[in-house]
């Protein structure tokens, strides 16, 4: 009866200390998985067109980048609003910057290309973005200079982030 006693009790100790030692290694894999300025971006599919798969990469060497991640909350549908008056007042007369919003719905991500260039929107499961865009705190905007480089990230809504954006985005070519 004690060995039984001693056993079990040992098995449910083993098991506690194996979850949270999982949930220990889950959270720092998690924690340094976090993408931040000066970072290269990482590749993932942005559309398609007609006669081939359009990627982040695609865009290397040759034009900057706004990536803008939503959701259905409201601060997502103030930055949004904020961005299409942008988009119209200041990046309809600059051909180097494209902007894309990433709106995630459920298990899904929209993927829409607002400066119309290329004319891309694509849906795809949200887990096909690469796990270091997928932010826990939502809206969330990531530059991209041409060469890939990782030049502004803000997380959550922010009532300046025009007047930042057109601040930092004066100095890039």
């Amino acid at each position: 009866m004690k060995k039984t006693i001693i056993t079990t009790t040992i098995f449910i100790i083993v098991t506690i200390l194996i979850i949270i030692f999982k949930n220990e290694i889950t959270h720092i894999k998690k924690k340094y998985n976090q993408i931040k300025a000066g970072d290269q971006a990482i590749n993932f599919t942005l559309g398609f067109t007609e006669s081939k798969t359009i990627t982040l990469n695609d865009f290397l060497g040759k034009i900057n980048l706004i990536l803008v991640f939503l959701n259905e909350s409201p601060e997502s549908f103030k930055t949004e609003q904020m961005l299409y008056k942008f988009n119209n007042d200041f990046l309809s007369k600059r051909k180097d910057i494209l902007l894309f919003f990433l709106k995630k719905t459920g298990d899904f991500i929209i993927i829409e290309e607002k400066t119309n260039y290329f004319n891309l929107k694509y849906r795809t499961f949200f887990s096909k973005v690469p796990e270091v865009y997928n932010f826990s705190s939502l809206p969330s905007l990531i530059f991209i200079d041409r060469y890939g480089i990782i030049k502004i990230l803000y997380n959550g809504y922010s009532p300046t982030l025009i007047k930042d954006l057109q601040n930092n985005l004066v100095f890039i070519k």
